[in-house]
């Protein structure tokens, strides 16, 4: 007795485990092949789902143009039902013909579709395989695909919700790169998930990528309501600057401003506006950098009264001269910085003239001559003498007149070389007829453009100098430049022989190679 027991328990007799093998595969037969009358059903799509050779199956049937289409797609909607989103990729790409596969997806989607909008059991699996189709479909039929995906994703996510809300909500929901590939859907989320510390890097990329207004305002809104609860991060700056937008570089600025912030980001701030502020898109909103441009020009740092006037010429021209010149404080601050502020302002004259602004320019500057201080009247008589201002020779030769007197204030402490305002105005005088012959002789044929623009620049520079000596200066720099067109170009390095190592500039060693021979000794 007992040895029959342990005969059925463990598989008894041979014929036994026969008819236990053609058990298993009739099994396997019945999920191979559909009924007898070649029709696939629902219950033959349950079944194929539960091992990879029912999946292969379905594929099968999937790719088959002759099986009814409510069938194929009925076959793709179950194998997202069991749990398996990521196969269904693969089974469209088994379609051969275009039209059939573009077809099917299409209905796939519109079924899909449908467990998202009402939340059933395979929502999730639904949605991520609606968001691998973007390939398969219209470009029409993806922007409502990624339209619903969002409203059921973020429907009830806004930016007053709590931080664990929302991190509990996204997270159970959608993935970070999908919410990225939902394009402008994304970017209101992406924004809230910024100003909660979610996925900062990459959201903030996202929107910076993005190169829109709105997009832009966004990530703004997100990163100001971060940094005032957790402060800033070097890493998010670059994302800022991504977005080549204004209203960035003004937030930018706006950091480097307030001094609560740390040190390290502020002059990373700094930094990345300055960089922005030669993008061509700082012209079409500058408005919102003007007035952080303003406030800059308004502290006690010299160099950001420098950078502030530059910017603000080049991004409004002339609108915001008066205030440029009203920032230039009479403080004895200038030789304080690195800046040279000889320098700095010929460079901020010679942008005036650059950029064809002249006209609007010496209007704004001829008052400068009777009301500024000292500072403010030193950069307007460079700046008109560098925009040939002939208009301006009355009020300049009034300034000359009280040269070597007591009214005569000293501006050695700004442009040096033992200058004064009286000083500065005969050069200007001086240089203006300079100008007026370099027009002249121009007009006569006697110098190219390009040799007329050479003289001018002489003229424009020197500061220091007046009468004769500074005509035969100005000549003595032109004919030096007529040299240097003459000269033939220097030529290239001789390329070292195999073997030798190359020269080192001063006759030093190259790396590798001996010193050179020292000369005998005497």
């Amino acid at each position: 007795m007992h040895d029959n027991v342990e005969k059925h328990v463990t598989g008894g007799t041979a014929a036994a485990r026969i008819l236990r093998r053609l058990a298993g595969a009739l099994v396997i037969v019945a999920l191979a092949v559909p009924a007898c009358d070649s029709t696939v059903t629902e219950s033959d799509l349950m079944k194929w789902t539960n091992n990879d050779l029912g999946l292969a199956r379905i594929k099968e049937v999937v790719a088959d143009p002759k099986q009814p289409m409510d069938t194929r797609v009925r076959a793709l909607e179950v194998v997202v039902e069991k749990g398996f989103p990521l196969r269904v990729r693969g089974m469209l790409d088994a379609i051969v013909d275009d039209a059939d596969r573009d077809t099917v997806s299409r209905r796939l989607a519109d079924q899909l579709l449908k467990h998202v909008e009402n939340k059933s059991a395979a929502q999730y699996d639904a949605k991520d395989t609606l968001m691998s189709m973007e390939t398969l479909l219209d470009k029409e039929v993806f922007e409502h695909v990624k339209k619903s995906v969002a409203e059921w994703a973020f429907a009830d996510v806004t930016w007053d919700s709590p931080s664990e809300e929302v991190q509990q909500k996204i997270q159970s929901r959608i993935y970070v790169g999908q919410i990225e590939a939902l394009g402008h859907y994304g970017w209101n989320t992406a924004g809230i998930l910024i100003a909660n510390g979610f996925a900062v890097d990459k959201m903030a990329r996202f929107l910076g990528a993005a190169k829109d207004p709105v997009a832009t305002d966004l990530l703004l809104k997100g990163m100001r309501k971060l940094h005032a609860s957790v402060g800033a991060q070097g890493y998010q700056l670059d994302a800022l600057r991504s977005s080549e937008s204004p209203a960035a570089a003004a937030y930018l600025l706006e950091m480097y401003l307030n001094e609560s912030l740390d040190d390290e980001i502020r002059a990373g701030a700094f930094n990345v506006a300055v960089e922005m502020m030669g993008l061509p898109g700082m012209k079409k909103d500058h408005k919102l950098v003007d007035e952080q441009l303003k406030k800059l020009m308004a502290g006690d740092v010299v160099a950001d009264r420098w950078l502030g006037a530059l910017n603000l010429v080049h991004l409004s021209g002339t609108e915001n001269l008066d205030i440029i010149m009203a920032s230039f404080k009479d403080d004895g601050k200038y030789k304080e910085g690195q800046e040279d502020p000889a320098k700095s302002t010929m460079d901020l004259c010679l942008d005036l003239h650059d950029l064809g602004l002249e006209k609007e320019a010496n209007a704004k500057l001829m008052p400068v001559l009777q009301n500024g201080n000292r500072i403010q009247k030193s950069i307007a008589i460079v700046c008109l003498k560098a925009n040939h201002a002939t208009e301006a020779r009355a009020d300049l030769k009034a300034l000359a007149a009280k040269a070597g007197t007591p009214d005569d204030p000293s501006i050695d402490d700004f442009l040096g070389e033992e200058l004064t305002l009286g000083k500065l105005a005969q050069n200007a005088l001086d240089g203006l007829d300079l100008l007026d012959e370099v027009d002249k002789d121009k007009a006569a044929g006697k110098y190219t453009d390009e040799q007329a623009s050479q003289r001018r620049l002489s003229i424009t520079f020197k500061l220091a100098l007046t009468g004769d000596a500074y005509k035969q200066e100005v000549e003595k720099d032109y004919q030096g430049w007529l040299e240097e067109q003459k000269a033939p170009p220097p030529a290239p390095p001789e390329a070292p022989k195999d073997g030798a190592a190359p020269a080192a500039p001063g006759g030093a060693p190259a790396p590798g190679g001996e010193a050179p021979a020292e000369a005998p000794a005497p």
